[in-house]
């Protein structure tokens, strides 16, 4: 049988770098949506101009809603591994703790 070894801290440490980078992209993405707002009236106000600028609007929105809903879920993903190498600790404490107890009833 071969040994099974977590690294508790490097997976910490990896869950928390997600978490950073899904909140730094939410962060960019918020920032270059200010910045493209300023284009929001360059298609006209003709009739093709407001079709376009509304088949704009619509898909835009629809856009950052897909890559908020993105970096949302990269920092949940970063906190789910944090979570998890807390989880695997404390599974390990258990399981310790169970086999010190056996050993000493048996001693």
């Amino acid at each position: 049988m071969t040994e099974l070894h977590v690294d508790l801290e490097a997976m910490r440490a990896s869950g928390g770098s997600m978490r950073d980078v899904g909140t730094d992209f939410a962060a960019k993405l918020d920032a270059f949506r200010g910045r493209i707002a300023a284009y929001e009236g360059a298609w006209g106000h003709d009739t093709i101009g407001t079709l376009v600028g509304t088949a704009y609007q619509y898909f835009s929105d629809w856009t950052f809603q897909c890559w908020g809903t993105m970096a949302e879920e990269i920092g949940y993903a970063g906190e789910d591994i944090v979570e998890m190498a807390r989880t695997v600790e404390q599974a390990d404490d258990d399981a310790a703790a169970g086999l010190e107890a056996i050993a000493g009833r048996l001693a």
